[in-house]
């Protein structure tokens, strides 16, 4: 266990215990003064608001399987309005992104709900991505948004919207079969095809982002 495991595990149970000792210790070893009773008070503020912090961490590490997707929102949520009452509300943001891309880069097989109150972001495309669909391309790939192709690369697919590996693949097996068959499909193909995608976009609504909305798109 690293140093920084006993300090989460430490860190809620620590300050009530550590506070009013410290209190008890400043007014037997010093005297009563006016600057031990502020330092005192100083020591237990921090001590609970560090003790807090952790708390909301914790909180944030809670995870709600449902579909194989990581659910960190309500969790977030939670732990930003503790942490806003007390006016740390940056660190919040802070911590809950951190705790949520950690969980992401641990687990490739999972959606990810990602902390990002505007959306997740694209440094390369270096804009918001709001909506995104499923439809054929013989050049750029099955995953779209309104402004053109999110490529077919499953890293940066999962850090933008949150893409299990294995609705990954089966959504590469579908334009694949599509790519070696669409140019003279059958009925019952057709028919199999555009099934296929249907179920493709409900799972993917189970995995994106919450400020992501998934279109169907041509099949």
């Amino acid at each position: 266990m690293s140093v920084d495991d006993l300090l989460f595990l430490l860190g809620p149970a620590s300050a009530p215990v550590l506070a009013p000792l410290a209190l008890v210790t400043l007014l037997v070893l010093g005297r009563p003064r006016t600057e031990v009773w502020l330092a005192s008070g100083l020591f237990t503020v921090v001590a609970w608001t560090w003790a807090t912090y952790w708390w909301c961490l914790d909180k944030l590490m809670v995870e709600y399987v449902d579909n194989r997707s990581i659910h960190v929102a309500m969790d977030v949520a939670q732990a930003g309005c503790a942490l806003a009452s007390m006016a740390l509300v940056v660190t919040a943001g802070r911590a809950a992104y951190a705790v949520a891309d950690a969980r992401r880069r641990a687990s490739d097989d999972v959606g990810w709900f990602a902390y990002a109150p505007l959306g997740p972001h694209d440094p390369a495309l270096g804009r918001a991505v709001r909506k995104v669909s499923l439809e054929h391309d013989p050049y750029g790939g099955p995953f779209w948004d309104d402004e053109g192709c999110l490529g077919e690369d499953f890293p940066d697919l999962h850090d933008l919207v949150g893409l299990s590996s294995g609705l990954y693949d089966d959504m590469m097996a579908w334009h694949e079969d599509w790519l070696e068959h669409g140019s003279s499909p059958s009925p019952d193909w057709t028919e199999t095809h555009d099934a296929q995608h249907r179920e493709l976009v409900r799972r993917l609504r189970t995995e994106v982002h919450p400020y992501i909305s998934v279109t169907p798109g041509p099949a």
